[in-house]
């Protein structure tokens, strides 16, 4: 599902804000065993592990972003996966990379429930680079 947010961002004076979206999936408990089993990916990072939870509330939440060249990659209901229109990488369900020129699965962002409301923090990594290397935290 598209979750769409208001990212606000304050640059010494100015504060901005602009309308964003993440892709959130519910999961089974057996999806998110095979999560578990299939995507080791997701819970690691370039120097360590991931140090917030990938699966929460029974959601994985994707970034945007492709991980090639950093273009917003659409569901496609037809074929049942995530596709690029950019360079054609494809992904399944869980975010593992099927095919195309992408170097790596679909990036996580962490989510915690806070208050009654789910909090999603927007997280910049590396494009076109095997290793999922964390850029910025916003």
């Amino acid at each position: 599902m598209k979750l769409y947010f208001t990212h606000k961002a304050q640059d010494g004076y100015l504060e901005t804000a602009s309308r964003e979206y993440v892709w959130g999936l519910r999961l089974t408990p057996a999806e998110q065993q095979q999560l578990n089993a299939d995507r080791p990916d997701l819970f690691a990072t370039k120097g360590g592990d991931v140090h917030y939870p990938v699966v929460s509330l029974g959601f994985v939440i994707f970034s945007p972003i492709c991980p090639h060249l950093g273009c917003r990659y659409n569901w496609d209901d037809g074929a049942g996966k995530f596709i690029c229109p950019c360079h054609g990488s494809v992904y399944d369900k869980l975010g593992r990379h099927e095919s195309g020129p992408a170097p790596r699965g679909l990036d996580p962002l962490p989510m915690r429930e806070q208050s009654g409301t789910a909090e999603i923090t927007w997280i910049q990594y590396e494009t076109a680079v095997s290793d999922r290397i964390v850029i910025a935290y916003s």
